[in-house]
């Protein structure tokens, strides 16, 4: 298989990647899975080669593949250690955990689409930067002062709506719904995953500066994407060590309240959040890490009431820089 070759190296939470593009003008017919791997170059880090082709893809999941978690847009196998995904005729994925590469193979007529489903392509990277001690979070996260606080919890918790008016109050913003943690220099550190904040416009509607940015929407009953980097962008970090935890609860009414919860409670709750793999030896180890994140952060629950102009000075309050 020979091509254009195309290498380009970046950072994500201190692990390096590399990420390798073969534009190549067919592949093998019927080649094996695995013998693609060894065709990759061996670079320190994480490599994620994308081959794109002119034709159709040869490629055929091996029938001793287990079919594992099928998907709205593509399929699951295990295949020794090897993890594939198919998205038929747009594509398909190798992720080899031994040898940290991801390989994606795509026809260049579908190259557009395949790109647009990222959001499938997240889960095997996190499963490789799980390996370099980085884990994923179903979370959002602020900073004041350099003390980062993470706020987690399932969709309609209420975390992105308690972030943008934290983030209005001058708070930094990290991330709306989904981070990344590890431990740095004996302390744990959220780092971010910039990009969009989606919420429902009616949440925050006391925001004049996003008013202007949602008009082109028609749909009044969906959470709307907001570039928080473009609306504020002195009011962006990169990351930082995690000062507490909040598990936001929407109420709706009342007032808000926070409380404290103990480390066991803290870890049901983050535990279904942050557990996204197939792999044993991998959800061992997260679990271990949020086990003991939870008995060195303070976690509280936050009770979200009608109040919202108290949220910030709360939180404030809570850490000492009122």
């Amino acid at each position: 298989m020979s091509g254009n070759l195309y290498y380009q190296s970046f950072e994500i939470a201190g692990i390096p990647f590399n990420l390798v593009t073969n534009w190549t003008r067919s592949f093998p017919a019927e080649t094996p899975w695995h013998e693609f791997g060894p065709h990759t170059p061996s670079l320190h880090g994480i490599n994620m080669c994308l081959l794109v082709e002119r034709g159709s893809l040869p490629l055929k999941i091996p029938e001793e593949a287990r079919q594992v978690s099928p998907a709205a847009i593509s399929t699951h196998y295990l295949y020794d250690d090897l993890w594939l995904i198919d998205f038929g005729n747009s594509g398909a994925v190798v992720v080899d955990r031994e040898r940290e590469t991801l390989m994606v193979f795509c026809p260049r007529h579908r190259f557009r689409k395949i790109l647009l489903s990222l959001e499938s392509l997240f889960y095997p990277m996190f499963e490789l930067m799980r390996r370099h001690g980085v884990y994923p979070i179903h979370s959002g996260a602020v900073s004041l002062e350099g003390k980062g606080v993470v706020i987690a919890g399932n969709s309609g918790a209420g975390k992105s709506t308690l972030i943008i008016h934290l983030v209005r109050s001058g708070f930094n913003f990290l991330s709306d719904d989904r981070c990344l943690m590890r431990r740095n220099c004996g302390r744990y550190e959220v780092v971010g995953v910039h990009g969009f904040a989606r919420v429902y416009p009616q949440n925050v509607c006391d925001a004049p500066e996003l008013h202007s940015v949602s008009k082109h929407f028609k749909e009044e009953h969906c959470k709307k994407e907001y570039d928080i980097g473009q609306i504020y962008p002195d009011r962006v970090a990169e990351s930082a060590p995690v000062e507490m935890i909040l598990l936001p609860q929407w109420k709706g009414n009342g007032t808000t309240r926070i409380k404290p919860i103990s480390p066991m409670d803290a870890a049901i709750q983050l535990l279904p959040l942050s557990v996204e793999t197939l792999f044993p030896d991998t959800a061992r180890t997260q679990f271990q890490f949020i086990g003991e994140l939870v008995e060195r952060v303070a976690v509280y629950r936050m009770e979200l009431g009608e109040d919202r102009w108290r949220w910030p000075h709360m939180l404030k309050e809570l850490m000492g820089e009122a």
